[in-house]
């Protein structure tokens, strides 16, 4: 099922419905992504098929710089993007309280 307006919040019966495969549309700083349900029900950035490449070598230098907040904030944004990172996890980083800046996120499975 496709979910694509990030605005309206989704019922409880839609909310019970979701199952993998499922895309969701979200806002990033105001910028629509389609996000997938995984087979863990875990709600994922879309993963961009270089980085998947990359992850399947080594890339331990760059995670490192990544988590030490050694990166350009546009590039940050982007490789937790295209890496597929769980929508909550990427709102952590990019929450305003640590390394990177705050990243507004709406998203029609959050509710207050």
């Amino acid at each position: 099922m496709k979910y694509t307006d990030p605005h309206k919040p989704l019922t409880k019966a839609q909310l019970d419905a979701i199952k993998p495969g499922d895309t969701i549309t979200i806002l990033i700083r105001g910028k629509k992504v389609i996000t997938t349900i995984d087979g863990d029900g875990t709600q994922r950035l879309p993963c961009h098929p270089f980085i998947e490449e990359l992850m399947r070598g080594k890339w331990t230098d760059l995670a490192m710089r990544v988590g030490e907040g050694k990166l350009a904030v546009k590039f940050a944004r982007k490789l937790y993007q295209m890496v597929g990172y769980s929508v909550c996890g990427y709102g952590d980083v990019f929450s305003g309280n640590g390394l990177y800046p705050y990243d507004e996120i709406i998203n029609p499975l959050w509710t207050d």
